[in-house]
């Protein structure tokens, strides 16, 4: 089955429809990451499977969006207990502190996707993984004030595969001093 995945806000009429294209081979079930952009408090969509034109599938789903008053901490590990402590923190100026989890295939490959994201961590996973796109996005996303925190692990090696550390040792410390972790030494640009 090959089509397009269509998804809108349901309470904005005339809004935007995003689409992308869908694989789905005969009995298989996919699980689909969606950028969803809204400069508005909708907590609904409604999203389609089109194929050839045709509406083959539909459903509405709850979306539970982040305000802008909470610190984002986004973790990709193995271990999927990791910081969750966080969200007993306050982060200034932030409200409360919200700790989401994610596999590294679910990394987006838009910088804007990550707009919300105040802190990403990649932990014991191998970086090397990352896709040309994925490292372009973390490039920017960078470069556009997000934080980013690797570290080891049991597999710390594959950590630092991917050489995704930064030079920009004042956030660095910042997270050091926040999350209580120490800092080694020399840090790598993303290549």
């Amino acid at each position: 089955l090959q089509g397009e995945l269509e998804w809108a806000l349901l309470d904005l009429n005339d809004g935007p429809v995003f689409r992308s294209p869908i694989d789905l081979p005969r009995g298989s079930q996919k699980r689909v990451q969606v950028a969803l952009l809204s400069r508005n408090f909708s907590r609904s969509a409604h999203i389609r499977i089109i194929v050839n034109g045709q509406n083959v599938a539909q459903q509405n789903v709850t979306i539970e969006p982040i305000e802008v008053d909470k610190y984002l901490v986004v973790v990709i590990s193995s271990d999927p207990t990791l910081l969750n402590v966080v969200t007993t923190l306050q982060l200034p100026p932030a409200s409360s502190t919200i700790v989401q989890h994610m596999r590294l295939d679910e990394l987006p490959e838009q910088a804007a996707v990550l707009r919300s994201v105040n802190t990403l961590v990649l932990h014991d996973i191998d970086t090397a993984q990352l896709s040309p796109q994925q490292r372009d996005t973390l490039r920017t996303w960078i470069g556009l004030g997000g934080q980013l925190i690797v570290s080891g692990g049991v597999q710390g090696q594959l950590s630092a595969a991917g050489k995704m550390c930064i030079r920009d040792r004042s956030s660095i410390a910042l997270h050091a001093q926040v999350f209580g972790f120490a800092i080694g030494y020399p840090l790598f640009a993303i290549e």
